[in-house]
């Protein structure tokens, strides 16, 4: 097992904790600190075998990991070990895990930036809210997916998220996915937005781009498609759809919607 930073580096200094269980093992807990290498040194996990023979016992413990370190979110991963072996992961490789620290996910561009500081600390906000209250579910924000972006002019904070579900082109048209997409993911994020972030002048108000997968799900050989949608929102609607002052099609019907960079208009409804 290794713990690495965004940036595939290790990570030493970090406290793993590891609960192994199993039906024939009791449970037992393991504590490290990584070392330079970011990997724990090897700990010895007894099992009591059945040295008769006279009956098949599996040996096999699940693994629970939790990785923490001071500025970075706390990160847990799961395994198994057999007889008290190597851990490893679903796929039987050896675990590896990544901590991520809130500026992870600036773009290089607002992380280095002095003029936004006041937008850089409102997003970090932001971002530890959603990270705590898990707001967001089966769609997360990219990695240096928060930063500005320019449209027709005007300037905006950006957000990119990642939905992880795929939907089914058979049941769900490219418009049913991205209205899915708007109810189910970037709803959620508006009020904590807004709560802990005020545009200074200048900006005109957010791009949030997020993208869902789609395939034919009787095809077994069919592989995911990624569609990009984008939603350029001007603060003072996201403010009045907030304060419940209008709809999210209001909301909307006051934004530039594209979808692959084709502008298109989505009826909730």
């Amino acid at each position: 097992m290794n713990v690495v930073d965004a940036k595939g580096q290790p990570m030493p200094g970090v406290t793993v904790v590891t609960t192994l269980s199993g039906q024939n093992t009791e449970e037992k807990i393991l504590n490290c600190l990584t070392n330079e290498a970011g990997k724990c040194p090897d700990m010895l996990y007894k099992v009591n075998r059945d040295t008769t023979y006279t009956y098949v016992t599996s040996y096999s413990s699940t693994a629970k990991l939790v990785a923490e370190k001071e500025g970075f979110y706390k990160t847990t991963a799961s395994g198994f070990s057999n007889a008290g072996g190597v851990i490893k992961d679903s796929s039987g490789s050896q675990i590896k895990i990544v901590l991520l620290k809130p500026t992870d996910y600036l773009s290089p561009t607002l992380d280095a930036s002095k003029a936004n500081q006041e937008v850089k600390a409102g997003v970090l906000k932001f971002l530890e809210v959603i990270k705590l209250q898990s707001i967001l579910v089966d769609t997360e924000v990219m990695l240096g997916g928060v930063g500005v972006s320019d449209f027709k002019g005007k300037s905006y904070l950006q957000l990119k998220l990642n939905s992880g579900n795929v939907y089914n082109s058979l049941k769900l048209n490219k418009y049913d996915i991205g209205k899915t997409l708007f109810d189910d993911s970037i709803r959620k994020i508006l009020t904590p937005l807004n709560d802990n972030l005020v545009l200074p002048k200048g900006f005109y108000g957010y791009d949030v781009i997020i993208y869902g997968q789609t395939k034919s799900f009787t095809d077994k050989y069919a592989l995911p498609k990624k569609i990009e949608y984008r939603f350029l929102m001007p603060s003072q609607a996201v403010r009045k759809y907030k304060d419940k002052e209008i709809s999210g099609q209001a909301l909307l019907d006051a934004s530039v919607q594209l979808m692959d960079d084709e502008r298109i208009e989505l009826k909730l409804q």
